[in-house]
Parts: structure tokens; sequence; C-alpha cells
């Protein structure tokens, strides 16, 4: 008698066939038609229903690096680049994707993160991290249009990806360090007074 394996676990596909994935969304009725060029119609018109990652605006979108962008690109668009996304929806960030989750608010890149990470248990002593944040611009991914299933199975994919690194960086409470003093930030100098001008000139 064999026993079952850890590794062996239910599966509960999305579809039953996987044709189902080619479906195309229907149209909704209170959009106009699609316009007809050459009897196609137009790519700008086709678009009827979107992926919100934004909880309809209540959030500020998913923190993507440019790496999974670029993944999400080819599922939109395989023929283009990152920069024909021109139905998606999505915010430029400043500096690394890593800035962008756990430094927001700050325009200038820090050198490093660290943080003390105790463990649940104490069966180890705390463990202090440290996490230089790679040069990978990131961008805040808000909603992107899709016409079937096979686009929104691979979106979510990589979405899920980049969900789950996002939440186990988050799960640390991360400090800045080494953060450069911008010029608007800099300490003012008093100005000199008459005295100490003419203390220096009398030596």
């Amino acid at each position: 008698m064999s026993m079952p394996t850890f590794t062996a676990r239910p599966t509960f596909p999305l579809f039953l066939q996987g044709c189902e994935l080619e479906h195309t969304f229907p149209r909704t009725i209170d959009l106009p038609g699609p316009a007809v060029i050459s009897g196609q119609p137009s790519a700008a018109t086709q678009y009827s229903w979107v992926l919100d990652f934004t909880n309809g605006g209540k959030n500020p979108g998913v923190v993507m690096s440019r790496s999974r962008m670029r993944e999400i690109e080819v599922v939109v668009n395989p023929l283009g680049g990152i920069d024909t996304l021109n139905h998606v929806m999505m915010a430029f960030g400043a500096g690394s994707w890593v800035d962008l989750l756990l430094n927001s608010e700050v325009s200038v890149s820090p050198e490093r993160y660290t943080a003390l990470y105790i463990s649940p248990t104490s069966s180890h002593p705390p463990l202090q991290l440290r996490l230089t944040a790679p040069e990978e611009p990131g961008f805040r991914l808000e909603k992107v249009p899709v016409h079937n299933m096979k686009e929104v199975w691979g979106i979510l994919e990589v979405v899920r990806e980049q969900c789950w690194l996002n939440e186990i960086l988050a799960g640390c409470q991360w400090k800045a360090e080494g953060l450069k003093t911008s010029l608007g930030e800099l300490p003012q100098e008093n100005p000199a007074t008459e005295e100490e001008l003419q203390a220096i000139l009398n030596g």
C-alpha cells in the first residue's frame, strides 16, 4: 500500500476545457458599436472589460517592476514594447520599484533599507536584515483593458507573482539608511555678526 506524497494535492482548474481560454467577452450594451476599418474592428474600440487594481479608485494600484510590466505587455500586445501600452493605466515611479513600495513619499533613493526580524517562536535571536534597492524602475499598475479570458489569466499570473514579493517585503518594518539630503533640506547657517567679523579681521 503506497502512501500519498505531500506534494500531491488536488487541483481546481478555473476552466473546464482549454478552448475556453479563448473566450471573448461580449460588448456591453451601453457602448457604441466598434468602428470598422477594412472589415476589422478598430483596436481602440474593442475594449469593454477592464481589470481594475485600484478598487474603483480607492487604492493607488499595485507596485510593479519594469520586467513584470513587460510581461503584461507581452500578454496584451505581443508585437509591441512597454512604450506601446497606450490603453494600460499606470503611474510612473521615481527610482527603484522597491523605493516605490517601501518609501514612496521620498523622491531620493536611499543607499539601503534595514529591518529587524524577530522570530514569532523566539527560536533564534533577532536578525538584522539589509536590503539594497535594485536599479530597476517601478510603476503602479492601475487598470488594464482585456478582451478575453486568456489575457485575464496571463495578467493575473504576473500580478500574483509581484504581489507575493510585495507582501514578503512589506512583512518587515524597513527603515531607510544613507538617505542623501536634498538641497532644500540643507541646514541654514546663521549669518555672521559684526563682532565675529571684526574678531576674524583682528586675528
